[in-house]
């Protein structure tokens, strides 16, 4: 359902158009807890390991996909509020046309670089040639996964955030059923898990593409359009969108940096590892749906130009982000060894159940100042600041580069862990700055 959120108190529209997306959150976690579930209960812990291991590689690739989407998402939303029918008209199917053929070339670039990029990562020998097998299939699923972001996120420009939240309730079902079928029925091992993921992307992906496409016709395309790609389109997405692909991409080599520092500590402490940085990605990926509906919701506002509004919607968010941040504390903190056990078997080595709770009670105190990033990251993206949001981005991210080898000699494995408290500090710091430099400049202007 189309909704335009220029309209209606604040909190009854931001509550309503982000529950779905919450919901479509938490299909999207068992979407991408299902492979690490049934890896490590079903294969193996060295399994587990592997496709942790893997993880940060596969986020680069949907940093490229959610960065442009974001993009496309603030040009949409501002056209939307702005009543712009003929440049939404041209500039949705220039965007999925768009994503479909980089989609293609970066599978490519991908599948080129991938044993190279393995090599660099230093992983355990036990867990190289899964890696390897894991990362090529999954390679094969990113047209599917490209084009499901990308209108997942014009749904969520236009006000809609049911639709693409009931084909990934579908899909994450269907992921699931499917890695069970593949790993624990067939013994497909490793690769049963990676085609599960790519079988469920690509109905994802079909689905929600048809789906956007009908209203579309309905409500946006009149009669006598005419030409319907115009490739200007695709400029004004990559200027707004790469900022956010080199934040995620930022953030993904962060990652890879320290899992690199991590991997000698052997594949015990990489699957404990694994196990808690997927819960502590269930905590950043919750607070970032609130701070992607905030997003759409200060564009479509910007461009109606009700500033008032925007104030008041920032509020909200972060009333209700840390609200549930708060809650997701509190489980990490009282439950922390049973979390990590959802994750191996009942044989587990030790070394593995203390990385994991040693990662929750380090990383999980500081969720609030994430959290707080995270929504005055969402402003940032909706009022069009990408170079303000990405500067913050990078600050968080060079601290990872350079403190993780350092702290690692130093302080051992909890060293390690302790980067992301700093890393987390310095860009909430610079993004709350930024938001308030940005939101100074809009009412000046107007």
């Amino acid at each position: 359902m189309i909704r335009d959120l220029t309209e209606g108190r604040p909190f009854r529209v931001l509550l309503l158009f982000s529950l779905p997306m919450f919901f479509s959150m938490l299909f999207q976690q068992i979407y991408n807890l299902a492979d690490s579930l049934i890896a490590g209960r079903f294969i193996s812990e060295a399994a587990l390991g592997a496709v942790g291991t893997c993880y940060p590689v596969t986020v680069i690739f949907i940093a490229i996909a959610s960065g442009l989407s974001l993009g496309a998402n603030t040009a949409a939303a501002r056209a939307f509020g702005g009543k712009g029918w003929k440049a939404l008209r041209q500039m949705i199917p220039t965007a999925l046309l768009f994503m479909l053929l980089l989609s293609a070339a970066v599978m490519a670039a991908g599948l080129f670089a991938c044993g190279p990029l393995l090599d660099l990562l230093q992983i355990p020998s036990d867990l190289r040639e899964m890696c390897e097998v894991y990362l090529r299939i999954y390679l094969f699923g990113l047209p599917f996964l490209f084009l499901y972001n990308m209108a997942g996120s014009l749904f969520q420009a236009l006000g809609d955030s049911r639709t693409p939240w009931r084909f990934l309730a579908a899909a994450s079902v269907l992921n699931v059923l499917l890695d069970l079928l593949f790993a624990a029925v067939l013994n497909m091992g490793i690769p049963g898990t990676a085609w599960g993921t790519f079988l469920a992307q690509g109905f994802s992906a079909v689905g929600s593409c048809a789906a956007l496409l009908r209203p579309f016709r309905r409500r946006i395309l009149p009669e006598g359009a005419g030409r319907l790609v115009r490739w200007k389109y695709a400029g004004i997405i990559l200027k707004l969108g790469i900022p956010s692909v080199l934040q995620q991409v930022f953030i993904s080599l962060g990652q890879l940096s320290l899992q690199s520092v991590i991997n000698p500590y052997g594949s015990g402490a990489v699957a404990g590892y694994t196990a808690a940085f997927r819960i502590n990605t269930l905590f950043v990926t919750t607070t970032m749906t609130l701070s992607n509906a905030l997003a759409s919701f200060v564009s479509q506002n910007l461009g109606a130009k009700k500033t008032e509004r925007i104030r008041a919607g920032v509020g909200i968010a972060l009333l209700i982000s840390e609200g549930i941040t708060l809650l997701i504390l509190a489980v990490c903190l009282l439950f922390r060894e049973p979390l990590i056990r959802l994750f191996v078997t009942e044989g587990a080595s030790r070394e593995t159940l203390e990385t994991g709770t040693l990662f929750l009670t380090v990383a999980a105190p500081f969720f609030p100042v994430c959290c707080l990033k995270n929504t005055m990251d969402g402003a940032l993206r909706g009022m069009g600041a990408m170079k303000c949001f990405m500067a913050a981005t990078f600050a968080d991210i060079l601290v990872r580069i350079f403190l993780g080898a350092p702290f690692s000699a130093r302080y051992g494995l909890g060293g390690v862990f302790w980067v992301w408290p700093a890393a987390w500090c310095v860009g909430t710091a610079l993004s709350v700055l930024f938001y308030f430099w940005q939101g100074k400049k809009i009412k000046d202007s107007l």
